[in-house]
């Protein structure tokens, strides 16, 4: 079996787990508590992405892989615009739930249906290790930004000895949990990856997910590269075109 076909079989495997889980979710995802989690999450995209481009009512925004409550519907100002393999999931799922804001689409990361130079800024969380080729979607990635945007991107990484623990127990424990992440990065493996298309403007790392209304009290943050040595941290990049 070719690289490329045992990557579609990984993802399709995931995607099936992912379907599985998400029937069972429902109650969680449209409680009340996690709305206001997901707008507090929103608010603080919105202002990180402040920082690099002008957030106004002709800002072009794209979310990829925003499952059920995708963060832009919540945005306060710009054209937003929402993808997820799983659209057709979620809408019938969580649709009393989900916001009116954003253009939802049912697409995949690697052949994203818009066309170059589309978007101001592009969110990914949470996503890269659950698509079917990284590189590919990164590519895609930068052909819809424009120059002068800005990409924001987090994913759960380990250290490169974790890392490998983790592609071992997928294969031989048969872990339902790792089958659902196609991919596992170390901080050093993402870098590489999103350097390949985008210049680092800031990363960061920390021990739990300070986007996703968590309080960071307890997290350790680091300039550069960063959580080199951690079980367990979740990485963020923030970029601007080469």
């Amino acid at each position: 079996m070719s690289s490329e076909n045992l990557r579609s079989l990984k993802w399709r495997l995931a995607q099936t787990l992912e379907r599985e889980e998400n029937k069972n979710l429902r109650e969680s995802v449209v409680d009340s508590k996690n709305l206001k989690y997901i707008q507090m999450r929103a608010q603080l995209i919105e202002s990180i992405l402040g920082y690099f481009v002008p957030i106004n009512e002709s800002i072009r925004i794209l979310e990829i892989g925003g499952a059920g409550m995708p963060s832009v519907d919540h945005f306060r100002f710009g054209q937003k615009h929402s993808m997820d393999p799983l659209e057709d999931l979620y809408e019938e799922q969580y649709h009393e739930a989900l916001g009116v804001n954003a253009f939802k689409i049912r697409a995949i990361a690697e052949n994203i249906p818009y066309q170059n130079n589309s978007f101001d800024a592009i969110v990914m969380l949470n996503v890269i290790d659950h698509c079917i080729n990284p590189e590919v979607v990164i590519k895609e990635c930068a052909r819809i930004l424009r120059h002068s945007g800005v990409i924001l991107v987090s994913v759960n990484t380990t250290s490169p000895f974790f890392t490998n623990i983790k592609r071992i127990k997928r294969f031989f424990l048969k872990s339902q949990s790792d089958k659902m992440h196609p991919h596992f990065f170390s901080t050093e493996d993402i870098m590489k990856l999103m350097t390949m298309q985008f210049n680092p403007t800031y990363t960061f790392s920390t021990y739990i997910d300070v986007l996703a209304g968590e309080s960071p009290v307890n997290s350790t943050v680091s300039s550069g590269f960063g959580g080199g040595l951690a079980n367990h941290s979740r990485f963020y990049f923030i970029g601007s075109k080469y």
